[in-house]
């Protein structure tokens, strides 16, 4: 059994190695690019990357050049010479826009928070309804309000099927059965799409993606 002194030397030079992997990885190279600028142009163009994103420009040859530097500020410079086409830069220089292993579950995670966070906004706003339209039908009735109070009825049970099918898309997230919960969703959608009175709901921004 190894002691705690030789644990601890382990732990420390697997620290050191992942810093000295990330000090090596602190500054990338994009591949090469296409451009149309004119030999006259090219330092102009180099001075402003270098000052709006902090990289340094490599020409090659008559119509290619190459950004050099922190992984972030390069990934920035592709942004701007593709001009915000992420997919485009994407394809041509996948090795800067690779998020990693950590990355990738970060933006899972946080996909999956903000997925939860607009169903559980939905179903507060659903159960509000609910709620107003409850204590409007227990006002005391009238000749007038006989037909208001109708509505108030299909208004209250329309919003109460609505958070159902969002109660249990919620369910379903929380078990993580992602392929449920876009069921359920699908079937919300569906419902205040044909029923007009549901259709007075939050707007829930989320991707359908599971």
């Amino acid at each position: 059994m190894k002691t705690f002194w030789e644990l601890k030397e382990e732990l420390n030079k697997k620290i050191s190695d992942m810093n000295e992997g990330a000090l090596e990885e602190a500054t990338v190279s994009s591949d090469r690019a296409m451009h149309n600028l004119e030999d006259h142009e090219r330092k102009g163009h180099a001075d402003y990357m270098k000052k709006k994103h902090g990289v340094t420009t490599k020409f090659h040859g008559d119509d290619e050049l190459s950004y050099h530097g922190p992984k972030a500020n390069v990934k920035a410079a592709l942004m701007h010479h593709y001009h915000n086409d992420k997919d485009h830069a994407k394809d041509e220089h996948p090795h800067i826009f690779k998020e990693g292993a950590i990355g990738d579950f970060l933006a899972k995670r946080k996909k999956e928070k903000d997925i939860k966070k607009s169903l559980q906004k939905q179903h507060d706003f659903h159960t509000d309804r609910i709620k107003n339209y409850n204590n409007e039908l227990n006002k005391p009735k009238t000749a007038k309000s006989k037909t208001l109070q109708s509505h108030n009825k299909d208004k209250a049970d329309a919003h109460k099927v609505a958070r159902d099918h969002i109660a249990n898309a919620l369910a379903a997230h929380n078990k993580g059965d992602h392929k449920a919960r876009n069921t359920h969703i699908a079937n919300w959608k569906s419902h205040t799409k044909k029923n007009e009175v549901a259709r007075d709901h939050y707007d829930v921004n989320y991707k359908m993606r599971g």
